[in-house]
């Protein structure tokens, strides 16, 4: 029933009654807010199909039953109605106990309910199993359903699993898959190990677990004490993970962390809570798929976990995380006791798992308020304090360089077991694990730093410009602290000890500084390359046209003030063995990126540098003028974003250590920087902080990544076609011209896999070339495999609310797709080596309108495609006409 027209009916049957009342009522004054919604009408009920939510009410064991356990639970649909018709559906019903540790072995989860299973040829291995059932509805209770578990707990121990061959209960094999009976020597091995513990234990905390099926989503967890019922227990046990930190990158959608539904159905789509995952994934079940007939391979959730997020994890250096931050040439104090300068660098590229909080308690600001509030407090350190070799081995297995290998037979004289394990690596020890599981930058996972490392912060206070000549004056500051609670700002005239900012300061670290960077936008005369948009007179997107002559300044530092030109010929792109490309393979327009504005490159990298600035003032901010400009009058006036970035890094007692990046708009006007769209907390809740390009120090500010990574900008176009590069040897993929607007790239990069699905003839693969070999980043980029972690048409993961509909804004620049034509006639010399540089021609670029461009970097079929080139002319695109955010197909709404 719809409750606000029973509102209305409502109050138009007491006006009427009060019809009679004599006085004059005045105007009708305005309508007020709506009302919480009512209960339901009786009689109302749901459907069992769907997402739902459950309590588990009670649950008892009949002693005389050979300990049977019986659940009563309730079920209500999406709207709060009771559920009818669950009695037609099957259910997974699964029952374990808590194991202690002891020193071989932690603490683990086992179920009383166990099968045995086979994938293919591989071998029969024992694994946990729920009875798959349907329960009997309440009679006279709406919504409210039972089941006895068909399984004796008191029997489990001897028959062990199903399929064993043993009497099992009658009528229960019916309801466990099973196959067949288990034999060989990795059996008995198995056994021996753990070793098999089903017996009944009424003093042990226990869990039954719930799971929906033929439609029926929903995730019921219950833990109690047999002994105890029939007391429930009002916090689960073991919480050493959770779904809400789980969720920090798999959330069912942005507004709900603590449920990871990411699949539509199967394996992943039924089982979407941890403490459901773990009655199978324990120390006491085996892999079927990977387990060999002699050896098994174990099905442990947190070494599965562990070895899985290893190589390709959001948190890595190679995603922009927090590895490859280290000076490589000094050891780090009270960390590498022992070990010579330059030894082995620390974490080498896919080493994001280091930030152990991110899984076992995130405290990004995004994720805590999913967090549960009575977990207890041993639960969250546990990751510090519960040390084995079972939970570290399977990172220190050489998936995370070979530097990281832990051999436990030789590991400081023989390591049998775990129970010498805190003596080194206990939280006041000189090994203690969360002083090895950290990093230089301080996060929201990652409150512990390294030695000697510091919390920094940039600020800019003021950009003042004289629009006679577009020369900027900016005043800022930098701040470094052990916590954020501390930190004060640092005289970079005479910055303290540690804190180094010119030319081979320490240990010959050239590459300390701080860079600015200036952007803007400038108004487009109409493309002449068909199709390609219309002229944009006030431009929201930064494109840097027209960069403008160098304020030369004696002994600073020449910064480059054209942006990044055009290569022909002969480019390095580190392939590996030379700077060629592969064999067989030949050079298109060989051009790389597109022209992105102005760069003042280490402004106080150079003694001379730092002289340019002015003494601190009382808060610690220091005022200079850029070595470069802004288009000066009376183009300056025309601009519509004109603003000064701040990055790069300090070091800092020998780490590199870059602070968030900031912008900052012009002061006074009402030109600032570009509309603020994305939600950096949201994007860091999985990427913990996002920092690229050599030093990393262009960091967690998506607004400033945009003034390179402008509409303006694409890929290189070194080649088009199939090759097999030496960086992926022996794979060959796909490459070509790819725009790299920070909008299409970002969207093309999280589609990788749907992209892949959808059209496999257009991957987002390209290639990264450099005109020398001193410069970073180049050869090809493949993000044709990227997998996407949570639901990729959720677009508040990363998206501020009501920023990312379509819309119909003449404004919006388009994307360029193909500049080959746009350099002119050096276009004749193209592929040959030391061919004359091209001279861009922004006009002649091809070009994509803002919609084709943002919703075609994931929706790339043939079908997409064609749709968005009916859509689209010279004049513009008629997108926001059917996918505007008030229309009936709003875009993702």
């Amino acid at each position: 029933m719809r409750r606000p027209l029973v509102g209305l009916m409502l109050a138009a049957m007491l006006g009427l009654g009060l019809a009679g009342c004599s006085g004059d009522d005045g105007a009708q004054g305005p309508a007020g807010p709506q009302g919480p919604p009512g209960p339901a009408a009786p009689g109302s009920s749901g459907s069992a199909t769907g997402e739902l939510t459950g309590t588990i009410t009670a649950l008892k064991i009949d002693a005389a039953s050979g300990q049977k356990l019986t659940v009563t639970f309730s079920l209500k649909d999406a709207a709060g109605l009771p559920v009818v018709g669950a009695e037609t559906k099957n259910f997974e019903f699964q029952v374990g106990k808590r194991v202690a540790a002891n020193t071989s072995r932690p603490a683990y989860w086992q179920s009383y309910i166990n099968r045995s299973d086979q994938e293919g040829s591989g071998p029969v291995v024992f694994i946990g199993g729920p009875e798959r059932a349907k329960p009997k509805a309440v009679a006279g209770q709406q919504g409210v359903y039972e089941y006895t578990i068909c399984t004796p707990l008191a029997s489990a121990a001897t028959f062990q699993y199903y399929g064993s061959g043993n009497q099992e209960p009658a009528g229960c094999a019916a309801l466990v898959a099973n196959a067949g009976p288990i034999s060989g020597a990795a059996w008995d091995a198995f056994k021996a190990s753990l070793p098999l513990d089903l017996a009944y234990d009424a003093a042990a905390t226990t869990r039954l677990t719930i799971v929906g099926r033929d439609g029926a989503l929903v995730n019921l967890v219950q833990d109690f004490v047999p002994s105890q019922l029939p007391t429930l227990s009002s916090a689960k046990s073991a919480q050493v993970v959770t779904d809400a930190s789980c969720g920090a990158c798999h959330p069912e959608n942005s507004a709900k962390r603590d449920s990871l539904r990411i699949g539509l159905g199967g394996h992943f789509g039924r089982r979407f809570q941890v403490e459901v995952c773990v009655m199978c994934h324990n120390a006491a079940g085996a892999n079927p798929e990977t387990s060999t007939a002699t050896t098994w391979k174990t099905l442990d959730l947190k070494v599965m976990m562990h070895d899985q997020h290893a190589a390709d994890f959001p948190q890595s250096g190679s995603f922009g995380g927090v590895s490859d931050i280290r000076n490589p040439t000094t050891a780090i104090p009270g960390v590498d006791v022992g070990q010579p300068a330059g030894a082995r660098p620390r974490f080498n590229g896919a080493s994001g798992v280091i930030n152990c909080r991110s899984c076992h308690d995130n405290g990004n600001d995004k994720v805590v308020p999913f967090q549960p509030t009575n977990r207890a407090a041993a639960d969250k350190t546990a990751w510090q304090t519960n040390i084995s070799q079972q939970a570290c081995g399977s990172c220190h297995d050489g998936t995370v360089g070979a530097e990281n290998v832990v051999d436990f037979s030789n590991h400081f004289g023989k390591q049998s077991d775990n129970s010498q394990c805190a003596l080194c690596h206990g939280q006041d020890k000189s090994a203690n694990v969360n002083g090895a599981h950290t990093t230089p930058y301080s996060t929201p996972n990652n409150p512990f730093l390294y030695p000697g490392a510091k919390v920094t912060k940039y600020e800019i206070s003021s950009l003042t410009v004289d629009v006679a000549t577009g020369t900027p004056t900016v005043k800022f500051r930098v701040l470094a602290g052990d916590t954020e609670a501390s930190l004060a700002p640092v005289n970079l005239k005479a910055p303290p000890a540690g804190i180094c900012l010119v030319a081979n300061c320490q240990n010959g670290n050239s590459a300390a500084g701080l860079n600015f960077r200036l952007a803007w936008a400038r108004a487009m005369a109409q493309p002449t390359a068909l199709n390609s948009g219309p002229a944009i007179a006030s431009p929201v997107d930064w494109n840097n046209f027209g960069a403008p002559a160098l304020v030369t300044t004696p002994g600073v530092a020449t910064p480059s003030a054209q942006g990044r030109p055009y290569w022909n010929g002969a480019v390095n792109i580190q392939t590996g063995t030379g700077s060629s490309p592969p064999s067989g393979t030949a050079h298109t327009a060989a051009m790389f990126d597109q022209p992105i504005g102005v760069n003042v490159s280490a402004l106080v990298v150079a003694a001379a540098g730092v002289n340019q600035l002015s003494d601190p003032d009382a808060q610690g901010f220091h005022t200079v003028v850029l070595p470069v400009k802004f288009p000066a009058t009376p183009v300056y006036e025309t601009l519509t974003l004109k603003a000064v970035a701040l990055e790069s890094y300090l070091v800092i007692n020998n780490y590199n250590i870059s602070a968030d990046a900031v912008i900052k708009g012009v002061d006074g006007t009402t030109s600032t920087v570009r509309r603020q769209i994305v939600d950096m907390q949201s994007c860091d809740t999985c990427h913990e902080r996002i920092g690229f390009h050599s030093n990393a120090g262009r960091a967690n500010n998506a607004e400033y990544c945009a003034t390179c990574h402008n509409p303006e900008i694409t890929s290189s176009n070194l080649f088009m076609g199939n090759a097999v590069w030496p960086k992926y040897a022996p794979t060959s993929y796909y490459y070509s011209q790819k725009s790299n607007n920070f909008k299409d790239m970002v969207h093309s990069i999280h589609a990788g896999e749907m992209r892949g699905e959808q059209n496999p003839a257009d991957p987002f693969n390209f290639i990264r070339g450099n005109a020398t070999s001193s410069s970073g980043g180049s050869g090809p980029m493949v993000f044709q495999n990227v997998v996407y972690p949570a639901r990729i048409y959720d677009c508040q993961t990363c998206h501020k609310p009501n920023s990312y509909g379509v819309q119909d804004d003449a404004n919006r620049a388009w994307s360029a797709v193909d500049a080959t034509s746009a350099l002119g006639a050096a276009n004749a010399n193209a592929g040959q080596a030391g061919a004359a540089a091209g001279i861009y021609d922004p006009l002649k670029t091809v070009r994509i309108g803002p919609a084709q461009a943002a919703c075609g970097s994931c929706h790339n079929s043939t079908s997409a495609k064609t749709h968005y080139v009916v859509n689209s002319t010279a004049t513009g695109e008629s997108c926001a006409v059917c996918h505007g955010p008030s229309s009936e197909f709003a875009a993702h709404k």
